[in-house]
C-alpha cells in the first residue's frame, strides 16, 4: 500500500514538473501594439526624434535609385546636376514616413519576406523599396524596406478606417510589420524634380517667329502676329501662293505653345546651342521676349529657354485739338501714360530676370506633344494640298469608258 502511494505521488510530481517546464519554455506573446492615436508606435522612432537633421533621402527599388539632398533651404537632385527638386513633394514624403505608425506585427521568417515584398532589396526578385533618411554626412538616421500595399484591415482597426497600409521591415531587423501611412515610393529621379519649366499666357503674346534650319538647306520661317491684345485671332504671314490657312484659329495654337510647359528630363547645359535646329521667339506685348532653341543630342531633342527685354516704342497719343482740349488735362494724360509705361517696363524686366535665374544653364527634354507645338512649321498651319486630278497628256480630263 505504501509502495502504491509512493508511486502515485511520484507520477503526480512528474506531471507537474512537465507542465511547469512547458510554461517556462513557451514564448511570451508580444503585447498588442496600439493601432491609432498619439501613443501609436512610430515606424522610425529614431528618425522622428532626429527629423531636424535629415538632409539626404535615398530611394532605391531594383535598378532605380534616387538621391535627394538638402542644400541650404532647398532640395536638389545630384543625379540631375543638382537641379531643384520639388520641395513640397519631398517634405510631404519625409513627413509621411515620419508620421507612419506600426499597426500590426507580421512575420520574422526570412523565407516569408518575399510574399509581402520586404526581402532585402539586393535579393533576387526583390520588389520592395528601400527608404533611407540620412544626415548631411550621409549617416543613416532611419532606414526601412517598404513592401506591398495591404488592402486587409489591421487588427483592431476601427470600422471605416481607410488609411493606407504597407508591409514594412526596418533595415537590419528580422521582424516585419504592417504600417499605417502613405508610403508609396517612386525611385525615378525625374519624378522628384520641379517639372514646370514655363507658363506663358497666350493672351500676352503679340507675335511668334519660328525658324527651322537644316544643313545645306535655306532656313524655313513661320511668323504669326496680331496688332493688339484685343485682337483674338493671329494672322499667318507669308502664306505661299495657292495655299490657305487650315482654319481661323490654327495660327493661334502656335501662340499657346509656352503655356504649362512641363519637362521629361533635364541636364546642365553642356552642349553648344548656338546653331540650333529650331529657334522660336515669342514676343509679348510688354516687351518681353522668350526664345526657345532645340538641338538633337544623344538621340534626344534638348530645349533651352532664354528671356530678354526689348524696349517698346512709345504709344501714339491721340491728336489734340487746342481749341477744345484743356492743356493741363492733356499734360496729365501724357504723364500718366509715361508712368504706366515705366511701371510696365520695370515689371517686365523683373519677370525676365526671374525667368533667366530659373532657366539659365539648363536644357530640357519636353513631352512630344509640347515639343511639336513649339516646333511648328508653315505646313502644319496650312490646308493640305488637294490631290491633282487624273489628266491625259494634253491636259483635258478623259471621260470614263462605259461598258457596252
Amino acid at each position: 500500500m505504501k509502495t502504491k502511494t509512493l508511486m502515485m505521488l511520484a507520477a503526480v510530481t512528474l506531471l507537474l514538473t512537465v507542465v511547469v517546464l512547458l510554461m517556462v519554455r513557451r514564448p511570451v506573446e508580444a503585447p498588442a501594439l496600439p493601432s491609432r492615436g498619439a501613443d501609436a508606435q512610430p515606424l522610425l522612432p529614431g528618425a522622428r526624434a532626429e527629423m531636424a537633421r535629415i538632409s539626404i533621402v535615398t530611394l532605391k527599388r531594383g535598378a532605380n535609385e534616387t538621391v535627394i539632398e538638402k542644400r541650404g533651404s532647398e532640395w536638389v537632385l545630384p543625379a540631375k546636376d543638382n537641379y531643384p527638386a520639388d520641395d513640397n513633394r519631398v517634405r510631404t514624403f519625409v513627413g509621411d514616413v515620419l508620421q507612419s505608425t506600426i499597426a500590426e506585427m507580421k512575420t520574422a521568417k526570412p523565407d516569408l519576406y518575399e510574399r509581402i515584398g520586404v526581402a532585402d532589396i539586393d535579393a533576387p526578385g526583390a520588389t520592395g523599396a528601400l527608404v533611407t533618411l540620412g544626415d548631411e554626412a550621409g549617416k543613416p538616421i532611419g532606414s526601412v524596406i517598404i513592401g506591398n500595399a495591404s488592402q486587409a484591415p489591421a487588427a483592431g482597426s476601427a470600422a471605416g478606417d481607410s488609411d493606407p497600409r504597407f508591409f514594412v521591415r526596418r533595415s537590419g531587423e528580422a521582424q516585419s510589420y504592417l504600417a499605417r501611412g502613405n508610403l508609396n515610393v517612386v525611385a525615378d529621379p525625374i519624378t522628384w524634380a520641379k517639372r514646370s519649366v514655363l507658363d506663358i499666357d497666350a493672351s500676352k503674346v503679340q507675335s511668334v517667329i519660328i525658324t527651322h534650319r537644316s544643313e545645306g538647306q535655306p532656313d524655313q520661317t513661320l511668323t504669326i502676329s496680331r496688332a493688339a491684345p484685343t485682337v483674338q485671332q493671329f494672322a499667318l504671314e507669308n502664306i505661299p501662293a495657292g495655299r490657305e490657312a487650315k482654319d481661323a484659329f490654327s495660327a493661334g495654337r502656335a501662340a499657346q505653345a509656352l503655356s504649362a510647359v512641363q519637362m521629361d528630363d533635364v541636364a546642365a547645359a553642356r552642349i553648344d546651342m548656338t546653331r540650333p535646329e529650331t529657334t522660336a521667339e515669342y514676343h509679348l506685348f510688354d516687351g518681353s521676349v522668350i526664345t526657345a532653341r532645340m538641338l538633337t543630342h544623344d538621340a534626344k531633342k534638348w530645349w533651352s529657354f532664354e528671356a530678354s527685354y526689348e524696349e517698346r516704342p512709345p504709344p501714339e497719343m491721340p491728336a489734340v485739338d487746342p481749341a477744345n482740349t484743356d492743356p493741363a488735362a492733356a499734360e496729365a494724360a501724357r504723364a500718366q501714360a509715361d508712368k504706366d509705361r515705366f511701371t510696365e517696363r520695370n515689371t517686365a524686366e523683373a519677370t525676365v530676370a526671374d525667368l533667366n535665374k530659373k532657366l539659365s544653364g539648363w536644357i530640357f527634354v519636353l513631352p512630344d506633344y509640347k515639343a511639336q507645338s513649339i516646333n511648328m512649321t508653315m505646313e502644319d498651319l496650312l490646308k493640305p494640298l488637294a490631290s491633282p486630278a487624273t489628266q491625259p497628256p494634253g491636259g483635258t480630263p478623259t471621260m470614263p469608258t462605259l461598258p457596252e
